[in-house]
């Protein structure tokens, strides 16, 4: 879960993976029903989101679903081309689903590459700890212009990963919103402001947490110190290993494709 890689902000491993720039996919349409599902990148075949309780059915790569998500896998194998996966989750909204399929289309396109989250995360700018296609992408549909008073949606996009057993995309949005945490309360200190204080208004709240306030919170979260992190980490490098399949591969200047 997020926590684990929030929790880690001090205690986190770089590996950069670098990204061909590129145009961020626009978030797709639900797809009415008896209506003929919109092609996928070649190889991909498709496979549909039902956002469950409504109507809503979202076309999505399914090769790079069932790479970079354990449920979708395990729901998945062996099912038919054009499967319906329902999404029971409360993160699984229209947008939610819909920025997770666009996520999953960026890293349909050849070049495109997947961040892999810096443990311990290092002080450099995001360009530096993100593929070219995650921050593109983060700071289109997640969090537009990096303004996380505009988080809302990086925030579901982390439930949705979670629902999904997506730890990649975990990994990525998970990072993201540490580097902002520290950046924000680093600059507050140095201002001589607590450093909860720039955090608590991302969220319409005024001042500092209470002596009282982050004492709850440290207790009602100290369940992290009993966290496997090796566990966690193997699970990563799993997940990685398994999503790498997912990347499209990059291109030549005369556009075949090339093998790293």
């Amino acid at each position: 879960q997020f926590l684990y890689f929030i929790g880690r902000l001090n205690n986190l491993r770089l590996v950069r993976m670098t990204a061909a720039a590129g145009a961020v996919p626009p978030l797709p349409q639900p797809v009415p029903e008896g209506q003929e599902l919109p092609a996928m990148p070649a190889g991909q075949g498709v496979v549909v989101l039902r956002v469950e309780g409504t109507s809503s059915r979202f076309a999505a790569p399914r090769a790079a679903l069932c790479r970079f998500s354990k449920v979708a896998a395990s729901m998945l194998e062996g099912a038919a081309d054009d499967e319906e996966l329902p999404l029971g989750s409360e993160h699984s909204t229209d947008e939610t689903v819909a920025t997770y399929v666009a996520w999953l289309l960026a890293h349909c396109v050849p070049g495109a590459r997947v961040s892999r989250v810096p443990t311990p995360l290092p002080r450099q700018g995001l360009s530096e700890l993100f593929s070219t296609t995650d921050l593109a992408f983060i700071e289109t549909h997640l969090v537009p212009g990096g303004d996380m008073r505009a988080s809302t949606r990086l925030m579901m996009f982390l439930g949705l990963s979670v629902f999904l057993g997506s730890q990649v995309s975990l990994e990525i949005g998970s990072a993201y919103l540490a580097h902002k945490i520290r950046e924000a309360a680093d600059a507050a200190v140095a201002e001589k402001q607590h450093p909860t204080t720039p955090i608590r208004a991302w969220y319409g709240a005024s001042g500092a947490f209470s002596a009282s306030e982050l004492d709850a919170l440290s207790r009602k979260y100290q369940w992290l110190r009993s966290v496997d992190y090796g566990q966690m980490e193997r699970e990563s490098a799993e997940a990685h290993a398994t999503a790498a399949a997912a990347v499209a591969p990059p291109t030549s200047s005369d556009g075949a494709a090339t093998s790293e």
